[in-house]
């Protein structure tokens, strides 16, 4: 860390400091150092994103100031006031995530207004920001302290098997809408950067926690942390059992995580070292139907800060298996299976990051900021195969071979700020990226205007572009079927040609969206009213889709397929594909009545789709698979001991679709999801015993029409199972929390 001699800290190297991956408010008030003012001096304050004032500002002062929720970093990746945002930017503090009913990220981000969360198992919630949301949520980027936790075979999160635990965050900031010009490809319609606690003043803190209502649900924490001198370290250990709403007596997931790091911050250097992990097993659903899912997962994070540059380098270990059935039985004999995947489907991976980036202060009203990325995945030998070229009737699976490469991607980035007067602030920015196995480089500018008319009041318009890159499942997912009880030779061999030759496809490029958004931020009744108004507009083009329509058109004959050479499984890229439009409307009122705190948000979301009529004539469709409109009404109650909260998230009803249990020979259901109302609530009461903090309490969940809902399409069979989508029925459990 640059600081000096004074001990004050110079732009550059705080700028560094608070970078995606440091923790911003992760100095408390009450250490040692931190004047108690600062948390309330203005003039302190309007130093933050003050250019010449900040370099009079002591750092402890800075820090604090970051505990508030006023003050963001991820927007432009340094610290400034969330009203001068150049993005739509929400941030959930450590105080929030203490009140909310909530045991999981993806259940938090339900409080974020335009984010989709839908639950696709109790293994596997899934979440997306705004119009194109995807079911799979891989259109968002998700870091843990600047770390990509993305899944790199499908390119997604697992929310639930993340190495951190809601009481282990000290923010979470959630940029709504493209950001791929500062943090790279995959951020096409977010980001959601989880910022994590630093150690506990002292040699030694523990805390616990354990919640559950019966064996099969059951979760437990326990974490330790301390500091000595210029060191500091953190211990933290996590398992998880959870069974589905409609089968309470089975373990429909496990989890278990782990993460342990060590600290050192001197006088020019602050360096840390993190080693965690975890695994996951649970029920997953895939394109081919139900299955079941198993991670491992190892990875060492070292972070420094040398003068005015950050420096990351980032290891990540992670092997996936996958139990699926792959459903090809013959729609009118379902005892008879035309060919079955190799069990468990194996993927290995090794990535190997190093990231470099540096603030250079040009002026009193200039900066800019710099960075390059590379990344390097080693996709090792699994149960995927590369095929050579071939016609189906002369294809040869002695010729594959298993699919084993590197992916390579470098990135760089520059973004300008440039201060025109006290009341407008311009950004500018780029990045350009290059991926070894997509046949076209990543480009992503952005433009950003940010006006204050008056106190209390700002005005932001931008443009920008954000792309998204294929996943390897996408690309490279080929795979060698094995022979069922078919007896055709000729046709299991026209079967298996289609998935070891198709399936992933080789020509993808990036999916990319064009955007225009205007907002609005504004204050009243002394602050304690704060109101946020988003619009905007975006175009996606070279959308990535898995293709089958042409095995729902196979005629049949003798009780046969007739499977031709144009019969095909393929992920495809949509030159043309969707427009969207829509708005967001958020208030927040803190109550004369100390600690409540009131939350309400409106999302509208339309998407339209182009598509191709018989005789080459286009038509623009409304999109009915993704709800329209989502509500949120919130309230929140910390006062002396006692703890309750309640948030309702309503949803417009939509058209849901899954592959049909049949047979993925026969047409996806298409099905009704009625509009619903989910409703979380929680009481607990805190309290001192013996010098140690408890508390205790119930907190659940309840859909409001019905007993029953389904976020995403399902159905139960005829043996009384659920195919696809698991429902959400109420539940209610107890939790015990202590810090000693």
């Amino acid at each position: 860390m640059s600081l000096e001699r004074v001990g004050r800290i110079r732009v550059g190297g705080l700028l560094a400091v608070l970078c995606c991956a440091v923790a911003p408010g992760e100095v408390r008030a009450a250490e040692e150092g931190v004047p108690e003012e600062a948390l309330i001096d203005e003039a302190a304050l309007e130093a933050a994103f003050d250019f010449e004032s900040l370099e009079d500002l002591d750092i402890s002062d800075e820090f604090a100031l970051l505990v508030q929720e006023d003050i963001v970093v991820s927007a432009s990746r340094r610290a400034q006031r969330i009203d001068d945002s150049p993005s739509a930017i929400t941030v959930i503090t450590r105080e929030d995530l203490r009140l909310m009913p909530f045991d999981n990220v993806a259940d938090v981000l339900r409080t974020v207004p335009g984010m989709d969360v839908w639950l696709l198992t109790i293994a596997f919630p899934s979440s997306g920001s705004r119009s194109g949301s995807s079911n799979e949520g891989s259109n968002i980027l998700v870091l843990v302290d600047g770390r990509d936790v993305l899944l790199p075979i499908f390119q997604l999160p697992l929310w639930l098997a993340m190495p951190v635990d809601l009481a282990s965050i000290e923010r979470i900031e959630v940029i709504r809408g493209p950001a791929s010009t500062l943090y790279g490809a995959n951020a096409l319609q977010g980001v959601v950067n989880i910022v994590t606690r630093r150690a506990e003043k002292g040699l030694l803190t523990v805390e616990a926690e354990l919640s559950g209502y019966r064996p099969e649900t059951l979760s437990g924490n326990l974490k330790a942390s301390g500091t000595r001198g210029r060191f500091s370290w953190w211990s933290s250990w996590g398992y998880d059992r959870r069974s589905p709403f409609h089968e309470p007596g089975r373990v429909g997931a496990w989890f278990f995580r782990s993460r342990n790091w060590l600290r050192y911050e001197g006088d020019e250097v602050e360096a840390t070292l993190e080693v965690g992990g975890g695994a996951e097993r649970g029920d997953i659903v895939t394109f081919a139907g139900n299955g079941d899912g198993y991670y491992e997962h190892l990875y060492v994070r070292a972070d420094a800060i040398v003068h005015d540059w950050r420096l990351r380098f980032f290891f990540d270990l992670l092997d996936t298996e996958l139990t699926l059935d792959l459903n090809l039985r013959m729609p009118n004999d379902p005892s008879m299976v035309m060919a079955q995947l190799p069990q468990p489907v194996f993927h290995p991976t090794r990535a190997y990051v190093a990231d470099a980036e540096r603030i250079w202060k040009l002026s009193d009203d200039l900066r800019l900021l710099t960075g390059l990325s590379t990344r390097l995945v080693h996709h090792g030998e699994g149960s995927f195969v590369t095929c050579p070229e071939s016609a189906p009737t002369a294809f040869d699976p002695a010729a594959c071979e298993p699919s084993v490469l590197f992916e390579g991607r470098v990135e760089g980035f520059t973004q300008l700020e440039w201060r025109v007067a006290s009341s407008l602030e311009l950004n500018a920015g780029v990045r350009a990226g290059y991926n070894t196995l997509v046949p076209e480089p990543g480009f992503s500018p952005r433009l950003t205007a940010v006006y204050r008319p008056m106190e209390h009041h700002t005005v932001r318009a931008s443009v920008a572009r954000a792309y998204r890159q294929p996943s390897f499942f996408e690309q490279k997912g080929h795979l060698l079927l094995e022979p069922g009880t078919l007896q055709d030779q000729d046709l299991f061999r026209r079967i298996q040609h289609i998935f070891a030759t198709g399936l992933g496809g080789e020509e993808l490029v990036n999916t990319k969206v064009d955007i225009a958004e205007l907002g609005w931020r504004g204050r009243f009744l002394q602050e304690k009213l704060r109101v946020e108004v988003e619009l905007y507009l975006s175009r996606y083009r070279d959308e990535i889709e898995l293709d089958a329509s042409s095995l729902w058109d196979v005629q049949y004959f003798a009780g046969l397929p007739i499977i031709g050479d144009e019969v095909k499984l393929v992920f495809e890229s949509f030159p043309s594909k969707s427009w969207s439009a829509g708005a967001e409307i958020a208030a927040s009122w803190r109550l004369p009545i100390e600690g409540l705190e009131l939350d309400l948000a409106y999302g509208l979301d339309q998407v339209y789709e182009r598509v191709e009529l018989p005789g080459g004539e286009v038509e623009q469709r409304r999109n009915k698979r993704e709800p329209t409109h989502h509500l949120i009404l919130g309230a929140r109650y910390g006062g002396e001991g006692l703890r309750l909260s309640a948030f309702a998230f309503w949803t417009s009803g939509f058209w849901g679709g899954h592959v049909s249990p049949d047979s993925i020979l026969s047409p996806n259901r298409n099905t009704p999801l009625a509009a619903n109302t989910l409703v979380f609530a929680r009481a607990g009461w805190a309290f001192g015993l013996g010098g140690t903090e408890w508390e205790a309490g119930l907190q659940g969940h309840t859909p409001i029409l019905g007993l029953e809902m389904r976020e995403t399409s399902g159905e139960y069979l005829e043996d009384g199972s659920n195919y696809y989508g698991h429902p959400i029925l109420p539940r209610l459990q107890g939790y015990l929390r202590s810090r000693f």
